[in-house]
């Protein structure tokens, strides 16, 4: 986990938001929104989310994603800024073991909590999901 790396300035501005409108596409090309925590992690943003989640299926089809600052409900401000960018899924050990230090550097206790919900208990294991510039 770094934090020395320039980010450009449209996804530096997503990494202090506490939380962001996360858009994948379908196959169709219908836009699927969701809240997430995000966290920077060198030149990128990242959120971990489940294994089988509806995002990461959608990332393995179409990498290309819209993020926007949010409500914990997922309510954007109509003046919002939209940023479009990449994102890829990131399954290796070390990258996810990275990923999720860096939400946890910033979410602190919060997240540890939300990490160790279900752990051992057959829950799908986690990814992570790198955002970059596009």
């Amino acid at each position: 986990m770094t934090t020395e790396q320039p980010l450009p300035a449209d996804l530096a501005a997503m990494a202090d938001e506490q939380y962001i409108s996360f858009t994948t596409f379908r196959r169709t090309g219908v836009g699927v929104a969701t809240p997430v925590w995000v966290a920077r992690d060198g030149e990128t943003l990242v959120f971990t989310t489940g294994l089988e989640s509806g995002k990461v299926k959608r990332l393995r089809n179409n990498g290309d994603v819209e993020i926007q600052p949010c409500t914990r409900t997922g309510e954007v401000a109509p003046d919002a800024p939209t940023v479009r960018a990449h994102a890829d899924v990131v399954l290796d050990e070390e990258g996810v073991d990275a990923g999720i230090a860096s939400i946890v550097e910033k979410y602190g206790d919060q997240a540890r909590s939300l990490m160790s919900i279900g752990e051992g208990q057959g829950r799908p294991k986690r990814a992570v999901v790198r955002i970059t510039a596009r």
